[in-house]
């Protein structure tokens, strides 16, 4: 849900106002489920969660009133939110099967029940922030559009100024309780300790959907997946790493804690500019690099978190085994192969985007640019968002620029000895490292002309 907010104005607010009120009543019924029944014990087993209970009113009456207004229409809903209501509706089945007396009367049990309906109450309130935000911005979008016919945008106006005051309304509703019980309801809930292996085979899966999905699929979408994947788990990977160190463990050194940070920071421009070029229904990819992506973010997070804090250094030691450190030099060390297949990628492919997209890049470009603009690269006259084009040489000359850092980078990292690999554990003995290879320097972007 909080990814939705870092790019309101490419949301779809379409596809958003039709996921919206299936994802308040999967989350209806899931706050419902978690609560204790009132009335005459178990024989009356009525459970209402007051606050959901009248967001779902809201949505449904939303719902109701646009199906008469004609706008938005039948289609898909958003993904994301659509991902969000199957897990509500997984949860609640569980919860469903399992929570019987006498195990709804243990504290424990109780303590987790309130985390559940906290953690729905907040992705509620975010999620509907940001259909909020879709919706006027589309409302702009509607009134600067020329060639509209009067009629049929009247009617989309005014369905959409009714949406919005809704939305308005159910967010307010929702803002006391959120910031009432999140994150303190959280505190009591039960935490389970990672699952060892988790996150060995977690990067083994990563590395393997990403290149199965660079050969099969290879347009902006996978490249804004795997960009993003390897800048967030680059950042973890050192944080973990930094955390064994800290027990005297050294098993990095200065020159590979700043390489690994060099390699993230380069990997996330990379994902800026990608992003920039990529509109969202562009963005469909595999959905195995969706679920290897998650899972290794996921795998990470079990270790780096508690809850809605990070963990500490020692926490973190605890959850970490040498399989694990093994596997995250590996990874590290195997990283060159992934961005070569991305530089390989970017600069053979037939890539396509949007003359809006394009023109979005250019701008961006713009601002990192030492010499000239690339705002010519898109004519004003081609920059209708419905017309697409194969990526301009200008523009694809700076995704290879962005694309070929991230390779020497993390070739730099490929070739530093980290120290746990001169560890004896057995006799925890180490060897003193020599001949360690300095981390590259960021360089400044430039982009190299082609002749027409």
């Amino acid at each position: 849900m909080r990814e939705l907010l870092t790019e309101p104005d490419r949301l779809s607010a379409d596809e958003l106002v039709r996921a919206w009120p299936e994802m308040v009543q999967a989350g209806q019924e899931l706050m419902a489920a978690t609560r204790t029944p009132t009335g005459r014990g178990w024989a009356d087993p009525v459970r209402v969660d007051e606050v959901a209970e009248r967001l779902r009113v809201m949505s449904d009456g939303l719902h109701a009133q646009l199906l008469q207004r004609g706008w938005p229409g039948a289609g898909v809903g958003d993904p994301r939110l659509v991902a969000v209501s199957d897990v509500f509706v997984v949860v609640h089945d569980r919860v469903q099967r399992r929570w019987r007396p006498p195990v709804i009367e243990r504290s424990d049990v109780a303590a987790d029940a309130a985390a559940v309906r906290a953690h729905v109450l907040h992705t509620l309130y975010v999620g509907t922030h940001a259909v909020l935000l879709a919706v006027r911005r589309e409302t702009v979008d509607v009134r600067a559009r020329p060639g509209a016919a009067t009629r049929v945008r009247s009617r989309r106006l005014a369905a959409l100024r009714y949406t919005d005051g809704r939305l308005e309304s159910a967010e307010r509703m929702l803002a006391g309780p959120v910031y009432r019980v999140y994150p303190a309801a959280l505190a009591g809930q039960h935490v389970e300790q990672p699952r060892p292996g988790r996150i060995d085979a977690a990067l083994g899966r990563w590395d393997l959907a990403a290149h199965h999905a660079l050969a099969r699929s290879p347009h902006l979408g996978t490249l804004l997946e795997i960009s993003r994947v390897q800048a967030a788990s680059t950042a973890m990977t050192r944080a973990v790493l930094a955390a064994v160190d800290d027990g005297s463990r050294q098993c990095t050194t200065s020159e590979i804690d700043a390489g690994l940070a060099s390699a993230a920071a380069a990997w996330q421009t990379l994902h800026a500019d990608v992003r920039t070029a990529t509109d969202v229904p562009d963005r469909a990819i595999a959905p195995e690099l969706t679920a290897a992506g998650a899972e290794l973010i996921a795998a990470f997070s079990e270790v780096l978190t508690i809850g809605t804090e990070n963990a500490s250094a020692a926490a973190i030691r605890r959850a970490t085994s040498t399989n694990v450190v093994s596997a995250l030099s590996g990874a590290v060390a195997a990283q060159v192969d992934l961005a070569t297949a991305v530089v390989d990628t970017v600069m053979s492919e037939p890539l396509e985007l949007s003359a809006h997209a394009a023109r979005d890049l250019a701008r961006r470009v713009d601002l990192t640019a030492p010499n000239g603009s690339l705002r010519a690269v898109v004519t004003p006259a081609g920059a209708a968002p419905d017309r697409r084009a194969a990526l301009p040489p200008e523009l694809r000359d700076v995704l290879l620029h962005r694309a070929t850092h991230v390779r020497r980078l993390t070739g730099s990292l490929s070739s530093m000895p980290f120290a746990h690999k001169s560890v004896d554990v057995v006799e925890g003995e180490r060897v003193r490292q020599t001949d360690r290879v300095p981390s590259l320097q960021a360089t400044r972007l430039t982009v190299a002309g082609r002749s027409r």
